[in-house]
């Protein structure tokens, strides 16, 4: 299925999310797909990931970054994956966003 991950994490008022992984002072709004690729590059808490885990997950992201934010085109477990690095890593409204976008919405 093809997702939209050049859209903005906005919170429950509509307003656009600040990326928390840089500085501050840019006030940088967050892209779906910047949070994904984050997300799904962090290590899972207590360090248990095997080697291939890893690399899949590095694969991951490296075909959500390819695609220059416009449009990502995943299969059902590749969503799914993301899913659950998203719900592992970020607030409920983060999570929320995504989710959606995942889900079509």
């Amino acid at each position: 299925m093809v997702y939209d991950f050049s859209r903005i994490i906005q919170d429950l008022d509509e307003k656009n999310v600040i990326n928390p992984f840089e500085d501050e002072a840019k006030n940088e709004i967050w892209s779906v797909q910047q949070a994904c690729i984050s997300a799904i590059l962090l290590p899972t808490p207590g360090g248990k990931d095997s080697g291939e885990f890893k690399f899949t997950c590095f694969e991951l992201a490296s075909k959500m970054k390819a695609c220059d934010a416009t449009v990502v085109d995943l299969t059902v477990d590749e969503a799914k994956k993301i899913k659950d690095a998203v719900g592992r890593c970020f607030s409920s409204v983060v999570v929320g966003f995504i989710w959606k976008v995942l889900d079509g919405e």
